[in-house]
């Protein structure tokens, strides 16, 4: 899988909150050594943008956005390399 399929997919994972299909997307791009950050500045960044303009016009409700933001938890935690990156300075409450 190339670089922009796996956005264009990772895009309608995140969309539809399909945490599993999101969940192999990232490991997916791990396999394939795709930047993290692209994948978080070119996907998920882009995607979560569109998710609360979808939000703001009344198409997407709490659920949608709920969905949307699990499945972008299952990319992020799926790596440490992107776990390392995006979480520095976050502490887990005891």
């Amino acid at each position: 899988m190339d670089f922009n399929t796996l956005l264009e997919n990772l895009r309608v994972a995140i969309l539809t909150g399909d945490e599993e299909k999101a969940n192999e997307l990232a490991k997916i791009s791990i396999d394939n050594n795709f930047d993290p950050q692209k994948i978080v500045d070119e996907g998920i960044r882009i995607t979560m943008d569109e998710v609360g303009d979808r939000f703001a016009t009344g198409e997407y409700f709490l659920p949608d956005l709920i969905r949307s933001g699990e499945a972008t938890k299952a990319v992020i935690w799926v790596s440490p390399i992107f776990v390392r990156k995006y979480t520095v300075g976050i502490r887990e409450t005891p």
